[in-house]
């Protein structure tokens, strides 16, 4: 794609007679929610104010360390510019191509939108999804600044190859996964007359899945850790604790949410295909999975991983999914807390574990511990 000059570009969606018209700025961010298919909607995620951290306000990779008061300024301050495109014929074609584009972009771009005008900020909560600002229906966009479009990924999304493939090429070349997301969801991996724009959620789903079926095949001459050891680490007091094992590479996935009033507990099994007790431990499961088998690719090794994940919280499920993966990826990144030596399972994770693990495994309708005695102390 050319990228020589401004762009005046304007997308016509709808009357515009008597609207007011506004600039905005995107990180760039993009959304795309299901509507009853093949429409769906797509949202250009805008601030009315050019932030120097905008680039921040959709890159979740970089939040380590940020507060949750923080992080919920920035995606309030994000308004929802909402389109309705045709996700199976990819139209109107204008629009697609110009969602695409702020899509690849790799620094915030400029847009100028008619619409009814700007309603008050506030913080929309999206199930299984990261908030955002208010949905503004827009009827024209115009890209007003010139998209800074990455030549790597550009070159990644032309080549004619399997939406899985296109994935581990961007996450190669150290693109996050919101990013490889972000462009499979606006139709831009994948066999090009197989593409189709498909929701973020969805998107999401298979970025990771593609991740891991690869880093399966990457791992499978690999040694196996030979020993346990135990790692921890809290987010906005979710507190995750993983326990590392002698394994094939498998990541199972227990959460408890702990209010004054009750406790919900669930889970996501690899091992035997255990499957999920819910959704939203599946869509957690996920997520955490894929800090957790990053881990196994970076270090080169194969281990069967527990996490852990309880919460005591419960406006954290604002975060979404984003907070399972963040929390894991913070504790693999740490020193361990413990490395086994002649205990079991429940014994290496007693005082760590929180919740103790009797608690943990009082009401699942499953053995959560391998309680033999590990006696060789583990080397990774």
């Amino acid at each position: 794609m050319s990228t020589g000059k401004t762009l005046q570009t304007q997308i016509h969606v709808g009357p515009v007679e008597g609207r007011e018209s506004t600039s905005l700025f995107t990180p760039p961010g993009i959304l795309i929610e299901s509507r009853k298919y093949p429409t769906v909607i797509a949202s250009v995620l805008a601030s009315s104010s050019p932030s120097e951290h905008l680039s921040l306000f959709d890159h979740p990779e970089c939040w380590g360390g940020l507060d949750k008061h923080t992080i919920l300024s920035m995606r309030r301050h994000l308004y929802q510019l909402e389109v309705p495109l045709n996700a199976r014929r990819m139209e109107p074609c204008e629009t697609v191509k110009k969602i695409q584009e702020i899509a690849l972009s790799v620094s915030p771009v400029a847009v100028q939108i008619k619409s009814n005008g700007l309603p008050p900020s506030n913080l929309v909560t999206k199930p299984g999804q990261l908030p955002s600002g208010a949905e503004v229906s827009v009827d024209s966009l115009e890209l007003v600044s010139d998209p800074q479009i990455s030549k790597v990924a550009e070159a990644i999304t032309q080549k004619d190859i399997p939406a899985a493939e296109g994935v581990w090429q961007l996450l190669e070349y150290e693109y996050s996964l919101d990013q490889a997301a972000r462009l499979m969801a606006v139709g831009l991996l994948g066999r090009i007359k197989n593409r189709r724009i498909i929701t973020t959620r969805g998107a999401y789903k298979a970025a990771i899945d593609a991740f891991i079926n690869r880093t399966l095949v990457e791992l499978a001459e690999k040694p196996v850790i030979n020993g346990r050891t135990v790692f921890s680490s809290d987010v906005f007091d979710d507190k995750f604790t993983i326990l590392l094992r002698p394994g094939e590479p498998a990541v199972d996935y227990f959460r408890m949410d702990m209010k004054p009033s009750s406790t919900t507990q669930g889970y996501s099994l690899e091992r035997d295909n255990g499957g999920a007790s819910d959704a939203k431990s599946s869509l957690y499961a996920d997520h955490a999975r894929y800090s957790a088998y990053r881990h196994l690719l970076t270090n080169q090794l194969k281990a069967h991983i527990t996490i852990f994940h309880s919460s005591t919280t419960p406006r954290n499920s604002i975060l979404g999914p984003w907070i399972a993966r963040e929390g894991v990826k913070k504790a693999l990144s740490l020193e361990p807390s413990r490395v086994a030596l002649g205990q079991t399972d429940s014994e290496l994770l007693k005082g760590v574990l929180s919740p103790s693990p009797k608690v943990w495994e009082s009401s699942l309708p499953l053995s959560i511990f391998d309680d033999a005695i590990e006696t060789v102390p583990i080397v990774a």
